[in-house]
């Protein structure tokens, strides 16, 4: 190993070591870090051996974060950033920095290519959030099921492998994943896969630009991307539902292929809808089920409360990611702020957006609960009203 890189890697492992969050982070990935830099061989390592030992790093870091009473922090800010900077460092120590960047433009049968998928690899095991690995498998093997079909138009001949829903299958040929696979009476199967199951393709890249299976099996890795949590459930008829969206009172939903959906919701019904929302501030419906009894469009939110906005209905307030608007008829129970947990009801308006009908704190409804109700009854002059409440002789009453 050149002696620059060396120092780097010298310089990186002290430094972190002097950490104790950074050495409970990097504990597996230093030890074997340690041990390549002590036993780095005078003779550069062909590409092979690299995956190889990397991969039974990994296996050996899985085992020590399984230790019983070994305790790892993984905070996501901690150990996603220098995770990060450790891997790059031992894969540029090892191999140079050319070879890890070369690798990404590698197809199936180059020299690079199990490095590229050993960055995969080392990028999965180092992201720890569920939703966010399952988002990494899907899009490393939409890039694989690329690559095949480059390697299929180039007429390659090499063992190609690959995940993907079971699409169709006439006779001797199967579509898995959008791609033509031919099977013989060398295919070994696992199970009895149909249409619709979600399979692993073991397959050869033929001369001829087909594709052959050898194996195809079950997958059991986890590829559906998780749902979000619900927080938030909205009430009203059903404008429309198809496989990937769903529209009620003008608010419109994304919906997955795990959204659960229970009966069989049709325009005109009275559903709720319970719904997380995505980082990009569209919602995402987890459970769509029939009402019994029709409903007025309604919205009910129970989070934090991130953004308090004016209560003139211009700016509006974000409770859990949804901006929700107040006004005078919006009831405010105490004195919600930045940070605190609540619980909103809200009116919709023709154009989608929320408007609250009443915001509490958890402490706040507590204190109501213990409070008598009292009737009160007046007269006056209607002044105005609409969906929400009515103002009569200067007073606005909520409907």
């Amino acid at each position: 190993m050149p002696r620059d890189r060396e120092s780097l890697l010298d310089d990186y492992l002290t430094a972190s070591s002097k950490s104790e969050d950074a050495d409970a982070e990097l504990r597996p990935l230093l030890r074997a870090g340690q041990a390549l830099r002590a036993l780095a061989p005078t003779e550069p390592m062909s590409v092979d051996a690299v995956a190889a030992g990397w991969r039974r790093l990994l296996a050996q870091a899985a085992k020590l974060q399984a230790e019983p009473n070994r305790r790892f922090l993984w905070q996501p800010w901690l150990g996603r950033v220098a995770v990060t900077a450790a891997t790059v460092v031992l894969l540029t120590a090892i191999l140079g920095g050319g070879a890890v960047w070369a690798s990404a433009d590698s197809l199936p049968g180059d020299s690079l290519y199990q490095i590229k998928l050993l960055v995969q690899e080392l990028r999965l095991f180092f992201t720890f959030d569920p939703r966010a690995k399952a988002e990494l498998r899907v899009e490393f093997n939409e890039a694989r099921v690329g690559d095949i079909r480059l390697v299929m138009e180039a007429r390659r001949q090499v063992e190609v492998d690959f995940r993907g829903v079971v699409e169709s299958i006439d006779g001797d040929v199967w579509v898995i994943a959008g791609i033509r696979v031919l099977v013989n009476a060398q295919t070994e199967f696992e199970g009895a896969p149909g249409v619709g199951d979600f399979v692993h393709a073991h397959a050869l890249a033929q001369a001829d630009g087909t594709l052959v299976a050898r194996q195809i099996e079950p997958e059991n890795e986890e590829f559906e991307i998780p749902l979000g949590e619900a927080v938030a459930e909205l009430r009203g008829p059903l404008s429309s539902l198809t496989a990937a969206a769903a529209t009620l009172c003008g608010v419109d939903f994304g919906v997955a292929a795990n959204t659960d959906i229970e009966g069989a919701p049709r325009a005109g019904d009275p559903v709720k809808v319970e719904f997380a929302v995505e980082p990009d501030g569209d919602f995402l419906a987890v459970q769509i089920g029939v009402e019994e009894e029709p409903e007025e469009c309604e919205l009910r939110v129970e989070g934090t409360m991130e953004v308090v906005g004016d209560g003139g209905g211009t700016q509006p307030w974000v409770i859990a990611g949804i901006e929700v608007f107040v006004n005078a008829a919006t009831e405010v129970r105490g004195d919600p702020q930045v940070g605190d947990l609540v619980k909103v009801r809200a009116a919709v308006d023709a154009g989608g957006r929320f408007f609250a009908l009443r915001i509490e704190g958890e402490e706040t409804e507590e204190a109501v609960e213990d409070t008598p109700t009292i009737e009160v009854q007046f007269e006056g002059a209607l002044q105005s009203f609409d969906a929400i409440a009515w103002v009569v002789s200067g007073r606005t009453v909520q409907i």
